[in-house]
């Protein structure tokens, strides 16, 4: 191979090599550069800031059914099965404000107002009754929806729904959506150190929403007692030499 081959590819190999570490670089510097434009000397960063916090308020449903061929004797139960389960929530040392009896529906297989055949069943009648209870001891509903089980030896047909909710997220909003700034310009200083440049002023900023999910995002977020808060800032800096 002469010089005048080798010369050429010398140059080829010093270029793929020089891409190749920019790639690297950028890739390192992290996500959250959205774009670098030339022409303006500007950059556009994301910014995060994330919280794990736990509810402040909790709704607790209690649903429980009787069903049966005589209204007089389910109305019967059904009025026992309230007297029960307000005991036993009064045992929790919950306040009479946080408890509601939420309604009675009567279901009346042979009275649907929808058309079809009416179902096939023992039974003619079904009254549900929920009770509900909203409270800031967000705690003390793992201890009632374990202990149900106590109310079903007492013949009460009872099922419970928790959901949680964290109220406070406006004491938050200020101070994440200052942490997700912060973060963006230290992404944008990041690259600024390694191109050689300085980060000026803030030409633009943009918050995105902020998202509420489980901790594991992998059910539904209402069921969890944590909460994970997330918000995105995109910024946009200057930059100068």
């Amino acid at each position: 191979m002469n010089d005048t081959t080798i010369k050429p590819l010398i140059i080829v190999m010093v270029a793929t090599i020089f891409s190749l570490g920019t790639a690297l670089s950028g890739f390192f510097i992290g996500r959250s550069i959205e774009k670098f434009k030339t022409s303006d000397r500007a950059i556009v960063v994301k910014g995060f800031s994330e919280r794990e916090v736990k509810s402040d308020t909790g709704v607790l449903m209690l649903t429980f059914k009787n069903p049966g061929n005589d209204l007089v004797e389910i109305q019967k139960k059904n009025d026992q099965d309230i007297k029960t389960v307000m005991a036993f929530l009064k045992t929790k040392d919950l306040k009479d404000e946080e408890i509601t009896l939420d309604g009675t529906v009567l279901f009346d297989r042979q009275t649907r107002e929808y058309g079809g055949e009416p179902e096939k069943s023992e039974y003619r009648y079904i009254v549900t009754t929920h009770i509900k209870v909203t409270t800031k001891q967000v705690d003390i509903f793992k201890d009632i929806s374990n202990q149900t089980a106590e109310l079903i030896k007492q013949q009460v047909n009872i099922s419970s729904n928790p959901r949680y909710y964290f109220t406070s997220f406006n004491n938050l909003r200020t101070e994440m959506i200052a942490e997700a700034t912060q973060s963006a310009r230290q992404a944008a200083l990041q690259f600024a150190k390694d191109s050689g440049s300085r980060v000026g002023e803030i030409r633009n900023a943009v918050q995105g929403a902020f998202s509420i999910t489980s901790p594991n995002e992998e059910y539904n977020e209402a069921g969890s007692i944590y909460k994970k808060i997330r918000v995105v800032t995109t910024v946009t800096f200057n930059l100068v030499n």
